[in-house]
């Protein structure tokens, strides 16, 4: 069966430019998986017979970019767009399980696609229209089967991050890893070790954002090894029920684990601080009960932001399994009182620290009176207004410093 894909107009002037130039020039790996997919690719990897030398000179009408010269990549940018464009090669030995000690150029795009991870992305297409698959990727595209090109062993051997990587396209996919290639992936586990958390987190975010629990769950060993802790079922099948959102994803999996333990593996993964704040902030629910009473309602968006309120209960009502209900009513409660704008927060009471500074109160305790109508105004004890509230304070006799 013959193969058509529309490369953009993007890809295809830096295409027309190197075969210009009598260079042979191929789209490859994951734009082509996905364009046989029938799905948009997110960038397009070009490579080519032409050394970086030879392709910096043939594309100087364009802006490039050694990003990789020593691998023989460089960015090309066209219409705004960046692809890599590689010059064809082969890897020396692999020392470190990450990176080939040598790379040698070579002028053959078979020689090339001998070098990939997993057939499903060793792919090359060209403007002629010439479809290349050496290693039958196209029958395990139509199979939803993830294979290593060559021998498994070898290939997790030369690059550890491929066994992740392996996990991470099973779970975007919805693919099974094919036997030979899943025994190699628990063989190698250990060089797991030399792979950088950076690079994991990477992998481990797109694998929670594609909402697979089942993969996680299949995989749980390689997992709790990266993490160093052990995780359960329950919490793990959260995530294909909750939104496709990393922190709450990392949540469900961290659920049952204890915070000491969280601590160490946002640190090991080098977690930003504003995804850590957002996990802490989801775990922080544990507990919480699944109805809330109208002004707990307002301490909760109190606590937790207008904005993130929603965000709380769409993962409690996933946590707690069989309150649902229970948590739609509260979330009807919490959407009135944000549409009413009604009075949540110090921010939103209708007197400030200058108001009470006049009645000559200071120090701390200003903060502390506005705390005191914040809770009166939340009890429906007192209007949120500058009248009210003032006379509030005169009413209840509050001393001054």
């Amino acid at each position: 069966m013959s193969v058509i894909i529309k490369l953009p107009e993007y890809v295809n002037k830096i295409m027309t430019d190197l075969e210009s130039k009598g260079f042979e020039v191929f789209a490859v790996g994951g734009a082509v998986r996905d364009c046989l997919l029938k799905k948009e690719p997110d960038d397009w990897d070009l490579c080519t017979s032409a050394t970086p030398d030879e392709m910096i000179n043939a594309l100087k009408n364009y802006t490039t970019i050694p990003t990789g010269l020593k691998h023989g990549t460089i960015s090309v940018k066209s219409d705004n767009h960046f692809i890599e464009v590689t010059t064809y090669r082969s890897d020396g030995e692999y020392s470190d399980c990450r990176h080939p000690n040598n790379i040698k150029f070579v002028k053959c795009i078979e020689e090339d696609l001998k070098r990939r991870d997993f057939t499903i992305n060793a792919f090359a297409y060209n403007q002629k229209g010439d479809f290349i698959d050496l290693f039958n990727g196209r029958e395990d595209l139509e199979n939803k089967v993830i294979r290593c090109v060559g021998i498994p062993d070898k290939r997790f051997k030369e690059d550890a991050l491929r066994i992740i990587r392996a996990l991470r396209f099973a779970a975007v996919l919805d693919f099974n890893i094919e036997s030979k290639t899943e025994q190699a992936l628990f063989e190698n586990i250990n060089l797991l070790n030399e792979v950088s958390a950076e690079r994991i987190l990477v992998e481990l975010k797109k694998i929670i954002l594609s909402g697979n629990s089942a993969v996680i769950q299949k995989y749980k060993s390689i997992f709790e090894y990266i993490l160093g802790v052990t995780l359960i079922d329950e919490d793990i099948s959260m995530i294909s029920q909750l939104p496709k959102d990393i922190s709450m994803g990392f949540a469900a999996l961290f659920y049952s684990v204890d915070p000491m333990q969280t601590a160490k593996i946002f640190k090991h993964l080098k977690m930003d601080n504003k995804s850590i704040a957002e996990i802490k902030m989801y775990l922080s629910l544990k507990g919480q009960c699944s109805y809330l009473k109208k002004s707990e309602c307002k301490r909760f968006i109190n606590r937790y932001g207008a904005g993130m309120v929603n965000k709380c209960i769409d993962f409690l009502s996933v946590a707690y399994r069989n309150s649902n209900k229970e948590w739609e009513e509260t979330r009807k409660i919490i959407n009135s009182i944000i549409e009413n704008k009604e009075c949540c927060s110090v921010n939103e009471l209708d007197i400030c620290g200058t108001d009470i500074k006049n009645m000559g109160y200071g120090g701390r305790d200003i903060g502390d009176i506005l705390n005191f109508l914040l809770n009166a105004v939340i009890e429906e004890e007192v209007i949120n207004s500058k009248e009210e509230l003032i006379n509030y304070i005169k009413q209840h006799k509050i001393c001054k410093m």
